[in-house]
């Protein structure tokens, strides 16, 4: 019976400790989804956009956000308690992704960090299996070319399709 209270009383404190405690750096863009079939889940994602929570996030304390697991620096305007800033993404591969941000309030803790997964479309051409395939295009020839868009999207999506001249 000894035993138990006593595993009992350094849970309860940490439970207390922890109780209400909650990320300094929020994820705001992508938005928080309960994943498939909520649309926005698949909608496009151009950059990531975070809010240091006053008061206790800490600049000078050691933080991060990260995409897929690499560090996102190019952060701007830079960070400070109650602000906001953002980091233009790109993709070259489909597929899911997660954002993390992580924020500490010292060497020793840490707070509970926030995390967004999310699926933004990839598009497909000449092709009906959502495999591209390379398709060579010659001035002036009417080509026909299948372009599709992987997963539906609560946002409308422009497709532009222009010439790349290839130097050797």
């Amino acid at each position: 019976m000894l035993m138990c209270r006593a595993l009992v009383a350094p849970a309860a404190a940490v439970a207390f400790l922890t109780a209400g405690c909650s990320s300094v750096i929020q994820i705001q863009n992508p938005v928080h989804t309960s994943g498939p079939p909520n649309l926005a889940y698949y909608d496009p994602v151009p950059n990531v956009v975070v809010y240091f929570v006053p008061p206790n996030f800490k600049p000078a304390e050691p933080w991060y956000v990260d995409l897929d697991g690499t560090n996102l620096t190019g952060l701007s305007p830079a960070a400070v308690p109650g602000g906001t800033s953002s980091q233009a993404i790109g993709f070259t591969s489909s597929g899911t992704h997660t954002v993390t941000a992580q924020g500490t309030c010292g060497t020793l803790c840490s707070y509970p960090s926030d995390q967004v997964t999310f699926q933004p479309p990839a598009l497909v051409y000449n092709s009906i299996t959502f495999y591209g395939s390379n398709r060579d295009l010659t001035n002036h020839v009417p080509t026909s070319v299948f372009v599709g868009v992987q997963n539906f999207r609560t946002v409308p999506l422009n497709v532009t399709i222009q010439e790349v001249s290839l130097s050797t």
